[in-house]
C-alpha cells in the first residue's frame, strides 16, 4: 500500500482540501488501488479542528466533504510512514526539510530521501511539490516513475545518515528560474 501525506501550516485549509480532492481522484480513476491519503499541519494551532468552513464550502460546492476530516500536526514517526509528503508552500517545505533533517542526525529514519520538483501551473503562488520518502524500496524509487525522477538512487538498507544526507543533497532539482516573479 502506497502512502501520501498533504502537508500545510494549520491543516484546516489547503492540506485537507488537497486531501479531499485526491481521495476523489483515486476513488474515480482508480477505486482499486491501495493507497492511503492523509494530512497534516506544520504547527498545532488547529488540533482536533474541522476544516475551516470556507474550505468545507468550497470542497462541497465540487461535491467533495471535507467535514469528518480533523487537523493533526506533523510528527516524526510521519517521515517513515508515509511515501510520498507533499508541502503545499515553500516555508512548509522548508519546515520539512528541517525536521527531516533532525530525524536524519539523530538516526530515526536512516533511509529517508528527499526530492523536489516545481509546479508552473500557478505561477503567483510558487507553489512546490516536496517528496521526502520514508524506507526505500527499489520499486518505489525507480526512475521509470515521474515522481522519484529527481530522487537518485534508494539508499541502502545499512546506511548511516550521513550518507543518507549527501544523497539527499545530492539529489535535489535545481532551482526553477526565478523570472515568474515568484518568490
Amino acid at each position: 500500500m502506497k502512502r501520501i501525506l498533504f502537508v500545510c501550516t494549520g491543516n484546516i485549509c489547503r492540506s485537507p482540501t488537497a486531501e479531499g480532492v485526491f481521495r476523489r481522484v483515486v476513488l474515480e480513476r482508480a477505486p482499486n488501488l491501495p493507497i492511503e491519503i492523509d494530512s497534516a499541519g506544520t504547527h498545532d494551532y488547529h488540533v482536533g479542528e474541522a476544516p475551516d468552513a470556507r474550505a468545507i464550502a468550497a470542497a462541497a460546492r465540487r461535491g467533495i466533504d471535507l467535514r469528518a476530516l480533523r487537523a493533526r500536526q506533523v510528527n516524526d514517526a510521519d517521515f517513515e510512514r508515509f511515501d510520498l509528503i507533499v508541502a503545499m508552500d515553500r516555508l512548509n517545505h522548508s519546515m520539512l526539510i528541517e525536521r527531516s533533517e533532525r530525524i536524519l542526525a539523530a538516526d530515526r529514519c536512516p533511509s529517508l530521501s528527499v526530492s523536489k520538483a516545481f509546479s508552473t501551473s500557478r505561477a503567483s503562488t510558487g507553489a512546490m511539490a516536496s517528496t521526502l520518502r520514508g524506507p526505500c524500496n527499489c520499486a518505489d524509487m525507480s526512475a521509470s516513475n515521474p515522481l522519484n525522477r529527481a530522487a537518485g538512487p534508494p539508499a541502502s538498507p545499512g546506511s548511516t545518515a550521513a550518507a543518507c544526507r549527501a544523497s539527499w543533497r545530492a539529489s535535489s532539482m535545481p532551482p526553477r528560474p526565478a523570472s515568474d516573479g515568484a518568490a
